[in-house]
């Protein structure tokens, strides 16, 4: 449900947030602003120090409190990032993104909330992985 309805204010020139991405072609005419207190099918990854977790709702990521209260955008735009990952020291959140106009891995330092593309691949899905661990080879 929640897909057909990002397609359709998709096509009607919609964005679900209030900026877009430099980095697409595409520029929103008109923009929507909504509160949510509940999501389903998102992605979700929870930090090393167990105080925090960084869900994806559709497609744009936040950081918010293992406790509760306000999320904190991490990405916002029309590109749709997804599968969030914290690095081991938390400092770093890998993900998904088609922020420059194929899917491809990217890194985002949580301090500074910069993010940079890490895979040059045209297929992610095949990216190779260290042998007998969970991490992308670099």
């Amino acid at each position: 449900m929640l897909r057909r309805l990002t397609a359709l204010l998709f096509m009607l020139g919609w964005s679900l947030t209030a900026s877009a991405a430099s980095e697409l072609p595409l520029a929103a005419d008109k923009t929507l602003e909504f509160q949510i207190d509940e999501a389903t099918w998102l992605s979700l990854d929870v930090a090393p120090d167990g105080t925090q977790m960084v869900i994806e709702v559709l497609g744009d990521l936040y950081l918010l409190p293992i406790a509760g209260g306000q999320a904190k955008p991490l990405s916002l735009g029309m590109h749709f990032d997804s599968q969030p990952r914290f690095s081991p020291d938390g400092q770093h959140i890998a993900f998904v993104s088609d922020r420059d106009g194929s899917e491809e891995i990217w890194l985002l330092e949580v301090a500074s909330g910069e993010a940079r593309k890490i895979s040059k691949s045209d297929d992610i899905l095949n990216m190779p992985r260290r042998p007998g661990h969970r991490t992308v080879v670099r």
